[in-house]
């Protein structure tokens, strides 16, 4: 496995969860993904294999302030669509739908 690392924005990471251990989630623009959890999210992203890029937050490199602690994973794989049931769109709906949230 080749790892390729892009060098890390100095911004802190949006993202701070606190049971995460590992996930995965499918898209299908990688590039994009990838700029999303660097760019906006501010996470650190490795080339693991083609069509598939591996996540973690920023600081634990060797040297870095998080080296040797415990960190999560998230799995990103590019698929040519993402299929979603009904169910699902109207799962998203009753969410969009409560006061507070969405519309």
């Amino acid at each position: 496995m080749t790892v390729a690392t892009k060098p890390a924005a100095a911004t802190a990471s949006h993202v701070k969860p606190t049971q995460l251990v590992s996930g995965t989630f499918v898209t299908t623009d990688l590039k994009r993904a990838r700029r999303m959890c660097e760019e906006l999210l501010g996470l650190e992203c490795a080339d693991a294999e083609p069509g598939t890029l591996l996540i973690r937050e920023q600081g634990h490199q060797p040297g870095g302030p998080l080296a040797g602690k415990p960190y999560w994973v998230l799995e990103a794989r590019e698929v040519a669509t993402i299929e979603t049931s009904a169910g699902d769109a109207q799962s998203l709906g009753r969410v969009r739908d409560q006061p507070g949230r969405g519309r």
